[in-house]
């Protein structure tokens, strides 16, 4: 960094130093480390002054290390955390960060501001479809919205469409206004919905859709209007420490440690030559070629030599494989699991403790990327398994035979452990492996990241598994008065365990819980399509 913007940053720390006055609020920011020894009335001017010098001194050396930011774009802010928040912002003027609430690992939403009175909405930022949908103020089964908007003659239409999902679907009048995401704005096209079924435990209130159509996409039009510097945006994705949260606190769980990034990806945790491209295979869906999966260094494709699809999805919770891939991959959990009393019913759960987890193997993924190169992502159990009550609960699921053999979905699952970024004019998704290990779980030294796998994924702990088990009941009691059981669409096999094994209550349901499939793969139909917002795979070479 040169002497004149060091001689800028000091002045600018000075002035900011000789402030007078300083809220309470600030002071609570400021001396959070001294909370538990101090109460904070009793903090002197002096301590306070302190303290806050050594903050302003680690955001000035911060901001040094960047060397990105333009001293003329950094809005000099009232207290050192919104100093900090700016400088983080300000490393490029044509990326948009959107803070996103991870909502027990289960669904990831943002905010956005709809029409000129910049009305709030929460929206769940989904890779898997298409389009932006919001309830309006006339949808009486919008329970689960605490936003609707009011359409006026200029923003809705007199057309209506449907979008149906496996266990849902809305419908809603064609509208367009002025939708802000972050500080980028731009008119775009979103269904106003007035008639929503089956979307109880949604968390949002909408749906933005980042599919892969460009012409579609609300990133395209940012970039067409020079609001932002790439035509791309990135996700990177958090997890939760249930067990840090007490047994009422658990089924709210949230954190704020998630991120999309409009424009970019944050080179500030990644580097550019750590993320390696994979061209995207097919016209309706971020999915990219995948060679091979092993688990427990079992081929899971059973010799066949055949690509999977891999559709890279924020939307769906889990890791969905196709059922040819599924059931070798049931075989193998359960030939080599004597030891762990393993079972299925619906998932796969073993008998275990928590300590016991980094033990089971890794499902190892090979994909080909853009320059021909085998690459290898070994998810790691601690992201594929979540503990409950003495068991471990599998969060790989079969994928609804709709006559589809060839496409996994990788859900969250796979995101908590990689960063994502999605190009729409390279049609390629870049990826980062944050946890980069070998198959038998050794991490590898390759120093292909900037130490950001260290400061991300937890475990998926205790705790998912009470608020399952009681959103499972108030469903199974709405949906079943009759008494009568309803089989789930993909079938899966019911399980009657011996008497030495007693697995928690909620697994014992037919319908596995919402929450697993919170999006897709609730959006691939079975009936050929014909109601999803994407163009039928059945109708596109892939």
């Amino acid at each position: 960094m040169n002497q004149k913007l060091l001689f800028i940053l000091i002045a600018l720390a000075s002035i900011f130093f000789n402030q007078v006055a300083c809220s309470e609020k600030v002071e609570i920011d400021l001396v959070h480390t001294l909370r538990q020894k101090f109460d904070i009335k009793s903090v002197t001017s002096g301590e306070f002054q302190k303290i806050r010098n050594q903050k302003i001194q680690q955001i000035i050396q911060k901001f040094e290390k960047q060397n990105k930011a333009q001293i003329n774009k950094l809005n000099l802010a009232s207290t050192p955390q919104e100093i900090e928040e700016n400088i983080h912002r300000s490393y490029s003027t044509f990326k948009e960060i959107v803070t996103l609430t991870n909502f027990i690992n289960f669904q990831y939403i943002g905010q956005i501001k709809v029409g000129s009175s910049n009305q709030q909405f929460t929206v769940l930022f989904d890779t898997g479809s298409n389009q932006l949908w919001l309830p309006q103020d006339q949808c009486q089964q919008c329970t689960f919205a605490n936003s609707r908007y009011t359409c006026q003659t200029n923003t809705c239409s007199n057309t209506t469409q449907d979008i149906a999902y496996g266990q849902g679907k809305v419908k809603g009048y064609n509208s367009k206004d002025l939708i802000t995401v972050g500080n980028k704005s731009t008119f775009y096209p979103f269904l106003s919905v007035f008639q929503a079924q089956d979307l109880d435990g949604f968390q949002s209130d909408g749906i933005m859709g980042m599919g892969v159509s460009k012409k579609d996409s609300l990133v395209n039009k940012l970039y067409m209007e020079k609001k932002i510097e790439k035509n791309q945006f990135s996700f990177k994705l958090s997890s939760i420490d249930l067990s840090q949260y007490s047994k009422d606190q658990q089924n709210m769980a949230t954190d704020k440690n998630s991120q999309l990034i409009l424009g970019g990806y944050d080179d500030q945790l990644i580097s550019e030559d750590s993320i390696n491209y994979f061209q995207v295979v097919s016209k309706s869906y971020w999915a990219i070629k995948m060679r091979s999966a092993r688990y427990n260094k079992q081929d899971i494709f059973n010799g066949k030599n055949e690509l999977r699809l891999a559709l890279i999805d924020t939307g769906t919770s889990l890791i969905h494989m196709p059922t040819a891939d599924y059931q070798a991959f049931n075989r193998t959990v359960l030939e080599k699991s004597s030891n762990k009393g393993c079972f299925e019913f619906g998932l796969l759960i073993c008998v275990c403790n928590q300590k016991q987890i980094p033990n089971f193997p890794t499902i190892s993924l090979t994909f080909t990327d853009v320059d021909n190169n085998d690459q290898i992502i070994n998810i790691l159990p601690e992201y594929y398994i979540m503990y409950q009550d003495g068991f471990c609960v599998y969060l790989v699921a079969e994928f609804p035979d709709m006559g589809i053999n060839n496409m996994w979905i990788l859900g969250d699952v796979f995101m908590r452990q990689t960063y994502n970024i999605f190009d729409y004019d390279r049609q390629a998704i870049g990826i980062v492996n944050l946890q980069p290990e070998d198959e038998e779980g050794h991490q590898i030294k390759s120093g292909t990241f900037s130490g950001f796998g260290k400061l991300v994924i937890m475990l998926l702990v205790i705790g998912i598994g009470a608020f399952l088990a009681n959103y499972i009941y108030q469903n199974y009691i709405k949906n079943n008065s009759n008494n009568q059981q309803q089989n789930y669409q993909g079938n899966y096999q019911q399980y009657q365990p011996q008497q030495s094994y007693q697995p928690p209550q909620q697994y014992y349901q037919q319908q596995p819980p919402q929450q697993y499939y919170q999006q897709p793969p609730a959006q691939y139909n079975n009936q050929n399509y014909q109601n999803i917002p994407l163009q039928p795979l059945n109708q596109q070479q892939v």
